[in-house]
């Protein structure tokens, strides 16, 4: 199923490049019309987008090769800055407020 996803994700991620330009050339043409249709798909294609990273997350191999990629990244910004990790506890701190705000902000309501 994974493989058969692959290209139909690739046609997705090119058809986002290609819709950047198009979005540009409507706003240089002050096209509202064709701008929010472009707009609206652009946003749907990165929902979809989304969701395939979130399920590509969820599988196992891809969510341990990522740890053990996370940790080796964390090792060599230690042995950079010993101050790296407490920074990097940081970021992830105010990332999760930073999420928590916009999951707030998009509920209905």
């Amino acid at each position: 199923a994974m493989a058969e996803e692959v290209p139909q994700l690739e046609r997705k991620m090119d058809r986002m490049d290609s819709l950047q330009g198009e979005m540009q050339e409507a706003r240089q043409a002050e096209n509202q019309e064709q701008l929010m249709s472009l707009s609206m798909e652009a946003n749907q294609l990165s929902q979809e987008l989304q969701e395939a990273q979130r399920a590509a997350m969820q599988t196992e191999t891809v969510a341990e090769e990522m740890e053990v990629f996370r940790e080796k990244l964390v090792e060599q910004m230690k042995a950079i800055d010993a101050e790296a990790e407490g920074l990097i506890a940081r970021l992830e701190e105010l990332a999760e407020i930073f999420r928590a705000i916009q999951e707030e902000h998009q509920s209905p309501g």
